[in-house]
């Protein structure tokens, strides 16, 4: 209905224009007369122009797929890094963002399987950021949860930035961008490639997986585990093969079972490091602080009474978390863990 008042509307407008020609005295077309019919026709021919290239008007879906694969490579080859000890393929694999509805939908509507896609992508960055504590405010957007994801170190700069050209894309899409099914195609399967770069125990999505047997893992909780604090001394918190508190809380640590003795030895390559973690009592004191001390050198070193004023000065002074643990060269987690202790916050 409204496309065909558009039509009348401009043939109306533009019969005036050829009586101008034939009656000039009785019918008189100026300047703003012409302004206002181009302007009431600009619907009739939107799809029209919506088609049309204009140089550097055009989103380029080709180049920013290219440059999101250099991105999504580079944070793959550091999530092997992580498995220095490990049998990556032994250990299974857990998928962040779950691409499957994404998939389905590809072949029916590509443009909705890309916002399917960015939806996931928001949801679990936003419920990581929650459920992590680490921002008040609410429903800020995904550039918001990303930089916060970043600032924090859970997510490396290249995987931060893979995802914002990702969401990006499936933005541009949404919004009338020209995208062929395979270009669409090729954005989902970077989505997929970049939950490679996510290494067992270095997921952001902290809901349980019930899956876990099937991935090939201890328990509902591995997939994330490496994120979550790692006390000094173990407490009621602490899992009792990885160390590190347990994002189940005290409800799943009073319950568990589990054992290093559960971890089936194929998860372990031949190196010297893997025949003591075999032998050991727990992974997170040997293979873990090796790792991570490599970016905190500090990390897991008690605290000194000389550090703990330091901090208590620095968190009054308003230094930001990132901030703290760059100072103290220790894990944003234990710098919150001791600002807790010190009673500076809950």
């Amino acid at each position: 209905m409204i496309k065909a008042m558009q039509i009348i509307v401009f043939t109306f407008g533009l019969l005036l224009i050829v009586a101008r020609g034939f009656w000039p005295n009785i019918f008189t077309v100026d300047a703003f007369t012409i302004l206002i019919l181009f302007v009431i026709s600009i619907p009739l021919f939107a799809n029209y122009l919506r088609r049309a290239k204009f140089p550097g008007a055009e989103f380029e879906f080709k180049e920013e797929i290219k440059e999101t694969r250099k991105l999504v490579e580079i944070s793959t080859e550091q999530a092997k890094s992580l498995y220095a000890s490990t049998n990556h393929e032994a250990a299974g694999k857990y998928e962040t963002f779950d691409l499957e509805r994404a998939i389905e939908m590809l072949e029916q509507d590509h443009i909705l399987a890309l916002a399917g896609l960015r939806i996931e992508i928001e949801k679990k960055l936003r419920l990581a950021v929650e459920f992590l504590g680490l921002s008040s405010e609410q429903n800020k957007g995904i550039t918001h949860y990303l930089k916060v994801l970043r600032q924090y170190k859970y997510l490396s700069d290249e995987q931060a930035e893979a995802l914002s050209r990702i969401t990006r894309m499936c933005n541009k899409a949404v919004h009338g961008g020209r995208i062929t099914v395979q270009e669409a195609r090729e954005i989902i399967k970077l989505a997929d490639e970049l939950n490679q770069s996510f290494a067992i125990g270095y997921s952001i999505d902290f809901s349980p997986n019930l899956d876990f047997e099937r991935h090939g893992l201890l328990c509902e909780w591995e997939h994330c585990i490496e994120h979550m604090p790692l006390e000094e001394e173990s407490t009621e918190l602490s899992c009792k093969v990885f160390g590190h508190n347990c994002p189940g809380g005290l409800n799943k640590t009073v319950v568990c079972k589990k054992e290093i003795s559960d971890i089936p030895r194929k998860r372990f390559v031949a190196t010297k490091l893997a025949k003591e973690l075999i032998k050991g009592k727990t992974i997170s004191k040997s293979y873990n602080m090796e790792s991570i001390r490599q970016r905190y050198p500090r990390a897991y070193e008690k605290w000194t009474d000389d550090e703990d004023i330091r901090l208590k000065d620095g968190y009054s002074e308003g230094l930001s978390m990132r901030r703290l643990s760059e100072v103290f060269q220790r894990q944003p987690s234990a710098v919150r863990s001791r600002l807790r202790k010190l009673g500076l916050v809950e």
